[in-house]
């Protein structure tokens, strides 16, 4: 790999990857000119950005590798990028519950380390970006330096033409991580719909339908 100014440790590439690492790394590069990279993957030989950002870094071993990097003399600036409070889970969101909150099987045994990892993660950057500031506020119990980056939509979906329909549509689009949400709106949208059926109704991710 060349050398490169900045790189991406992505959690994911649903929502929050695109948004959250990959777009602001291709706006660095091709507004600034920033050389960025970003992968699943940390390629831990021969290989030393400058800055490397980390997202949601939890798991044992890429918290061991985080944890590497962060003792090394030479290494790059560490940023740790945490985009919701993994540490107030609503028990909906089954998975994530499970994942950070509930533990996990891990064996023979239930896994609780998941959130000791968080905390040591974050004390070992050098700094940490979050989406509010409310988030921040829970966060800098662990690191001082919190720097709040709401989120932002690439500037072509704001310049784009939009499809014209001979119906209006209402439309949403998200994880399945707010069924707490749809429990409350769910029961105003039908009224809206069942009062209105000229109106579409269209769901883009989860089925919430």
């Amino acid at each position: 790999m060349t050398d490169v100014d900045v790189f991406g440790w992505l959690a994911d590439r649903t929502g929050c990857g695109v948004l959250r690492m990959m777009k602001p790394l291709d706006a660095l590069t091709s507004e600034l000119g920033i050389t960025t990279s970003y992968d699943e993957k940390l390629q831990t030989k021969g290989f030393m950005p400058k800055v490397l950002v980390g997202q949601r870094v939890s798991k044992d071993g890429p918290s061991k590798i985080w944890q590497h990097v962060a003792g090394n003399e030479q290494r790059p600036k560490l940023v740790f990028e945490v985009d919701d409070d993994l540490w107030n889970v609503d028990y909906s969101n089954n998975d994530a519950y499970q994942w950070f909150i509930n533990g996990y099987d891990k064996g023979s045994r239930t896994y609780h380390g998941v959130q000791e990892n968080l905390r040591a993660n974050i004390a070992a950057a050098d700094r940490v970006t979050c989406t509010t500031p409310a988030l921040a506020d829970l966060v800098r119990q662990w690191n001082d330096d919190v720097r709040v980056i709401p989120n932002y939509l690439p500037r072509w979906m704001l310049e784009r033409e939009r499809p014209r329909r001979d119906r209006l549509t209402v439309g949403w689009i998200g994880s399945g991580t707010h069924s707490m949400d749809w429990t409350a709106a769910q029961p105003h949208v039908r009224e809206f719909l069942e009062r209105n059926p000229e109106v579409d109704f269209k769901i883009i991710g989860a089925k919430y339908g």
